[in-house]
């Protein structure tokens, strides 16, 4: 179950960072030539904050159903350097609020070593980038095939009521929302893919998904 809520919630996240400035009054296409451009860069600077609610709702009881919702919000400060994509830099800061509590979380990557420190609870572990791009190419392709294509594909039929406001400061903040049928049935399609199942009674659906951001007077993404 953790896997498949793992799964649900990176979507979220990974979703709401990867849409990608061609017509300059068209939002979406601001939206997809800023994401370009930032992902050009081989350095950044990377803020954003967001708010999931996940709905947890029980009808195993006699038929009856009950429902009980939680909001999960996440702040996250993070620091890339990849001018040398064989030794890249990076450090991550993220703290997730739910039920009350805090978790903070730190990682950092350096000199091919990834260290974490979740909550007082601190690793470090040999992490090689090129052992792991071979090992990923190594990979038969009839494991990962179904995966890639899924990750790998273009998601812009995803996005939805894109609206943009220009701000006095010449900066421009984009918002829209994300298809949830479309991110249902991909996550159904994922979960098969890694051969995971649902326990008995239990379903996992995405509802409202709506985003903004932030592109600054360069037409770089500034906020998430």
């Amino acid at each position: 179950m953790k896997k498949l809520t793992a799964i649900f919630l990176s979507l979220v996240m990974v979703l709401s960072m990867s849409l990608g400035v061609a017509a300059a009054e068209d939002p979406q296409a601001v939206y997809q030539a800023a994401e370009e451009k930032t992902n050009a860069l081989t350095s950044m600077d990377v803020g954003g904050t967001g708010t999931i609610t996940v709905a947890v709702e029980d009808r195993s009881t006699g038929g009856m159903t009950q429902t009980a919702s939680m909001d999960m919000g996440f702040n996250l400060d993070m620091q890339v350097n990849a001018e040398d994509p064989q030794n890249p830099q990076m450090k991550m800061l993220m703290d997730m609020s739910m039920l009350g509590e805090t978790i903070n979380m730190e990682m950092y990557f350096r000199d091919q070593y990834l260290y974490m420190n979740t909550a007082g609870e601190k690793m470090k572990m040999p992490f090689n980038i090129a052992e792991l791009s071979a090992e990923i190419e190594q990979a038969s392709a009839a494991q990962l095939g179904d995966l890639t294509g899924l990750l790998g594909q273009d998601f812009s039929s995803f996005y939805t009521d894109f609206a943009m406001t220009e701000n006095a400061d010449g900066t421009k903040t984009i918002t829209f929302g994300i298809d949830s049928a479309k991110m249902n049935d991909l996550y159904s399609q994922l979960v098969t893919a890694m051969g995971l199942a649902l326990p008995q009674d239990v379903s996992v659906a995405y509802r409202d998904i709506n985003c903004s951001c932030v592109v600054d007077t360069n037409g770089y993404l500034s906020r998430t």
